[in-house]
């Protein structure tokens, strides 16, 4: 009997592609960054901005934390990074030939190991690190999820909570009230949160409010900074790692992953 194939996924994955593509285009392709941040028109870009640009990314790293839960260490396993690698590999080459000046071997080499010849490459320098470290994730996610002490699942949560989403909430420019130092750790909150959804498989009992929630996390973004950034300077966002919670919050654990979407 061929096993079913889980829809709920694709939606999400479906989701995160329509958000990098729009993204991208929102912020390439209209005066966003230019322009001074007043009149409604700035309030809904503001919103699209906090959507689009801000969404996709967590999506694909809570799906990889959802696919990748039961990896274990192995020769196999780190071998198959090749599949991210050898694509890499591929475009900077095909980038390199038609976007380069000189056309200097030199430089393909160099801005191939250096992550600067596609201007996205950051999250395949992202994506190679978390991938070495899946197995030892696993590790912890198999600890604590099987943990009889729900202390632990809260603990662990709450601590990546304070070190990635706490900062750029709360913190503008030099005025810091949270260490941000460990910011940069946000895929692995996501893994777990990805981790979670697998082991626990939870379902959203009360959806208008749960929709309601995200709306004001979402209107919170071009509100809340436009707020702070006249009174203290610049920041940055953490909607996504929010809404995440409040998903959590308004879920029951006993059902499965299609009442999750």
């Amino acid at each position: 009997m061929m096993k079913q194939r889980e829809i709920g996924p694709d939606i999400i994955r479906t989701l995160a592609i329509v958000c990098v593509v729009c993204g991208h285009f929102f912020t390439v392709n209209t005066p966003y960054n230019q322009v001074l941040f007043e009149g409604g028109g700035m309030l809904l870009q503001g919103c699209l901005k906090a959507f689009f640009c801000n969404l996709g990314v967590p999506l694909f790293l809570m799906l990889t934390g959802y696919f990748n839960c039961k990896k274990e260490f192995s020769s196999k396993y780190y071998s198959n990074i090749k599949r991210v690698l050898i694509p890499y590999a591929i475009i900077s080459v095909l980038t390199w030939a038609v976007l380069s000046t000189n056309h200097s071997i030199k430089e393909l080499i160099l801005a191939t190991l250096g992550y600067k010849i596609i201007g996205y490459a950051w999250y395949v320098e992202m994506f190679i690190g978390l991938y070495l470290c899946v197995p030892f994730l696993n590790m912890v996610v198999e600890k604590v999820f099987n943990s009889d002490d729900k202390k632990l699942i809260y603990g662990l949560f709450v601590v990546l909570i304070f070190m990635t989403s706490l900062p750029p909430l709360v913190d503008r420019g030099e005025f810091r009230i949270v260490p941000n130092y460990w910011q940069m750790c946000f895929p692995i909150l996501l893994y777990f949160t990805g981790a979670y959804i697998r082991s626990f498989q939870p379902a959203i009992r009360h959806k208008v409010l749960i929709a309601l929630v995200i709306c004001v996390i979402y209107l919170q973004y071009p509100i809340v900074n436009y707020l702070k950034i006249g009174i203290i300077g610049g920041g940055e966002s953490a909607e996504p790692i929010w809404t995440v919670l409040c998903v959590a919050k308004l879920c029951s654990d006993d059902t499965s992953i299609y009442q999750f979407i």
